[in-house]
């Protein structure tokens, strides 16, 4: 069983990992980038970087910030990881004493990574 299979079916992930030679971290950071680029154009061009009264701009917008520079890395570093993990797992248990796995059950659980 090969690591590639756990992520045949989903073409995203396949790009990301085979093409792009991302791993999860560097998939986190890159979001951070894009992302804060993506929000710092936006703002420019809606002239919402920094707002006066009762209105945040993005400049003055913690919760932006921590959604760009916190959770949205974690989701996509999350979405690479579990493509890995799973195979990872698979191995653990196959090497180690702890469980019996049997052929037929391992491939029952990588059903939905094998289906596109």
């Amino acid at each position: 069983m090969q690591e590639q299979d756990f992520y045949r079916a989903d073409p995203v992930a396949r790009w990301l990992i085979d093409k792009c030679q991302l791993t999860p971290v560097s998939l986190g950071m890159l979001s951070i980038v894009i992302t804060s680029g993506l929000y710092l154009i936006a703002a420019t061009a809606t002239k919402t970087l920094i707002l006066h009264e009762k209105h945040l701009g993005l400049l003055q917008d913690w919760f932006a910030w921590v959604w760009i520079c916190l959770l949205n890395p974690v989701i996509f570093g999350y979405y690479l990881w579990s493509f890995k993990a799973i195979y990872r797992l698979i191995q653990y248990l196959e090497q180690s004493d702890i469980v019996d796995t049997a052929e037929a059950e391992i491939n029952l659980v990588l059903l939905p990574y094998q289906k596109s």
